[in-house]
Order: structure tokens, then sequence, then C-alpha cells
């Protein structure tokens, strides 16, 4: 989060300010006749106004109060802000019953908890202040002792320093917890996109259960779901746990990854849909809180490398301690007989399949003006045709997955790139061979979530987020 930074202003400033916005608001009722106008601020107490995390929250106000009165159909006539050392504004002249707006703005004020730093004043045509109490609306609440907030600042009941400190941890917590929302949104979203794109030759996708007997899209549906919020611990991990390693950060977040995986299992009735992928996304989420609350670079190459640095030692040292004894799964057999580390590896490296194969050949589909799913499709092939999948390893040996590998690299080599009938041919006989690559499709969500990161940050530079 932004380092809360800023010059100290003067009262006469602060004075200044007050005058310098009736001053507008007096000409936006002359320019405007007969409009009733919203005058936004933020309620920052000290001497600081203007910091990083207040802009940041004045905008957050702005595009709220925005689409208030859109999505009630309010006309704008006139929109302006302010933003100087005394602080951040905002001015709006509307067409709509000032006592409507009124209501409007308040349910913006009390709509969360952000929400409780909003200033928002409603002025009838004649320059007039509209109250709460006038529509029966109950008076804004103290940030400390939730006391009706004009006793408390009459009687100074609390010193500045603790409103200070409150107003930006209410900031602060607000920014953390949506981010953290949307990433545990996104990681939900990229599981579906994973289960849904079809076809995909002997994987669960919308149209069978590829060669799978005991589970179907449902059963990725239910478990998606119930990984949601789980994913938002992990992002959040990341953040708690910002001044420690990388490899500090991993150890932490095992235990919040097996309470994923017991609700994986509850919510499928004991089959497993997600397991490798509550490991790689795990990481993925916590590194992006851990970028977050570090304001480190949040670009694919500068993520990855921080998925790498989390993992690289503590999968070392697991692998390390794998004997022909104590060997519980098919991966750390498949580990002490050819050296291949499966989706460990994979993370340990920071992703090297997806950073290669992937999440290129995802942009390249898409950028060939390909739907997602069939960008999808075409892309689980190209992984196909890298990746050693220890899932199909573990079901049909070295030399079919070798086979397998080799057989989708030589056609995704070749153009034209094959249709999806083509796939759905391959399906029916990767069923029929007992052929399930799980850990390009576990790859594959993770493309998804890099992919949707991306678009999200192309969006938030046009500006249009």
């Amino acid at each position: 989060m932004p380092e809360i930074t800023g010059r100290p202003v003067s009262l006469e400033e602060i004075l200044e300010a007050r005058e310098q916005r009736a001053e507008r608001q007096r000409t936006a009722r002359e320019r405007f006749p007969g409009t009733a106008l919203v005058s936004f601020t933020l309620n920052i107490a000290g001497p600081v106004k203007l910091f990083a995390l207040a802009e940041q929250s004045f905008q957050e106000g702005c595009r709220s109060i925005a689409r208030q009165l859109e999505r009630n159909r309010v006309a704008v006539r006139f929109y302006k802000t302010c933003i100087q050392p005394a602080g951040c504004e905002a001015l709006w002249a509307v067409d709509c019953d000032p006592l409507r707006l009124k209501a409007l703005m308040c349910a913006v004020e009390d709509g969360g908890r952000l929400g409780r730093l909003f200033d928002i004043d409603v002025l009838n045509p004649a320059g007039e202040i509209l109250s709460r109490t006038g529509l029966g609306i109950p008076r804004r609440r103290c940030l400390i002792c939730d006391r009706p907030a004009h006793e408390c600042a009459r009687s100074r009941a609390h010193s500045p320093e603790l409103l200070w400190h409150e107003t930006n941890r209410i900031m602060r917590e607000y920014f953390t917890e949506k981010r953290a929302d949307e990433i545990a949104a996104m990681a939900g979203k990229s599981l579906l996109y994973e289960v849904s794109t079809t076809p995909k030759p002997g994987l669960v996708d919308r149209a069978n259960s590829g060669a799978h007997r005991d589970m179907d899209l449902f059963h990725f549906i239910d478990s998606s779901a119930a990984l949601i919020p789980h994913f938002r611990q992990l992002f959040l991990m990341g953040v708690h746990h910002a001044q420690d390693s990388p490899q500090r950060l991993f150890g932490c977040i095992r235990y919040p990854g097996m309470l994923a995986e017991d609700a994986m299992f509850a919510a499928t009735k004991g089959v497993n849909t997600h397991k490798g992928l509550i490991f790689s996304l795990g990481i993925l989420c916590a590194a992006l809180g851990y970028s977050f609350a570090n304001t480190l670079p949040c670009d694919t190459g500068a993520l990855l490398s921080l998925c790498g640095r989390m993992a690289s030692l503590s999968v070392e040292q697991d692998l390390d301690r794998v004997t022909v004894q104590n060997a519980r799964t098919f991966g750390e057999r498949l580990y002490l007989q050819t050296g291949s580390a499966g989706i460990r590896g994979e993370a340990a490296a920071g992703f090297p399949s997806v950073r290669h194969y992937g999440l290129p050949a995802l942009r390249r589909f898409m950028a060939e003006g390909k739907s997602l799913n069939d960008a999808g499709a075409l892309t689980l092939l190209i992984l196909l045709g890298h990746v050693e999948d220890t899932n199909v390893i573990s079901r049909r040996g070295l030399r079919a997955a070798q086979s397998v590998r080799e057989e989708a690299a030589e056609r995704m080599a070749q153009e034209p790139l094959p249709e999806l009938d083509e796939i759905r041919v391959l399906d029916q006989r990767f069923i029929r061979e007992n052929i399930s690559p799980g850990g390009c499709a576990d790859l594959l969500a993770i493309t998804f979530m890099l992919y949707f990161l991306e678009q999200e940050a192309q969006d938030t530079a046009n500006g249009e987020k």
C-alpha cells in the first residue's frame, strides 16, 4: 500500500479552501440554474489532507457517486474535481429533486466502511445544504466510539492522532480487502474457465467427463465455489506476511492450503478436483498479496519470479527428504525414479511452462481473434506438447507420456492448427486409452489467471477500470 506522506497545511489554507469551494458552488448555481449540487470531500483529521491513499479513496468515492447517479438515471450537467494540499473536492450539478438526491448520497455514505470517510453535501438550487435529519436518516456516527459524530467533534472527545490512525486504518483495510475479493474472484473464474474450455482431450469439460469416472463438470463447479474464500485468505496471508521473506511466506501458507483441500473434499464428497491447483494457484494468490502490500512490480515476469523465490527452497528441502521408504505419493515415487519434480518443480522454477508456452500461446490466439474457449483449447495442446505431465505418467507410464507429448508438439507445429472437430477426435482417443493430462489442465488455469491479470492491468492503464 502507498506510504502516508504529505505536506501539513495551515488553518489559513483550510479556510481558504472552504471559501474557494463555496465560490465554485455559487458559480455552478449561476451557470446551471435550477440544478441541485453534490459536493464531495473526505473527512480526514489532522493537518495532512493530501497523500496517495487519500487520493485513492477520493477517486473511489467519485466512482461510487457517479455510479449512483448513473444507476438512478440522474442527468449530470456539470462535473469537476479539485485536488490541492488542503484536500480533494468534487462537484456535480445535476437535474434531480434535492430530497431524492440527498437520500441517494446518504446511501453512498452509509453503504460501506470507506463511506464513513465520505462527506457528501447536497445543496438545493438556493444553495441550502440539506440535512440527514430532514429525511429521517440518522446522523453520522463517530469513527472511534460510534456515538453521534457531531457530539464527539464538538467536545473533542478524541485526539486528532487517534482519528488520523483510524482514518488511515479504514482506508488501508478497505483497499486491501477489495483487492483480496478481486483476486479471489479472478482465481475462481480461472478454475471455471479451465473446466469449461471444450473440448479438452481426456479431461472433464462441458461435453463429457473425459477419462474420469469419479467426477464431472458439477464436481468442478462445487469445488471452485468452495475454494474462492480460501484464495482470498491466501492473498491476505501474503499481505499479513509482507515483512517476512518470500520463503517464510511459503511456509506460512501451507496450513491454509490444507484447509482449502479440506473444503474441496467436503464440497465434492471426497473427489480430488483441484488439489494441484490449490498448491500452484495458492502460491500465486499469496504472491499477489505480498506484492500488493509491498507495492512491488506486479507484471507477469516479476510475479512468477516471486512465486519461484517463495517455493524453491522448501520444495528442494522436501524433495531431498524423499526416500524409497517414506515416499507417499506417486509424484514422490516418480521423483526418485526419474528426477521429475512435477508441479512442485514448476512452482520452484517460477512456472516456466506457463511463462514460456502457456501464456504466450493464449496471448497469440486471443490476438488472432479466437474466443477464450477456442484459445484455451489450443493452449492446452501447446502445454501438452511441452510439459511432462505426471498425471499422464501415473495412468499410462513414461513411454506413453513421452509419445503423447511428442505427438502434441508435432501437431501444434503444423499449419493450419487443429479445428475443434480434430480435438474432439483426440478427446475420444484419450478417453479410450485412459489418458488425462491433469497437470496441463492445472497450468491452463494458471495461464488464464495471468491472462486475466494482464487484461485488468491493460484496462486500468486505459482508464477503463
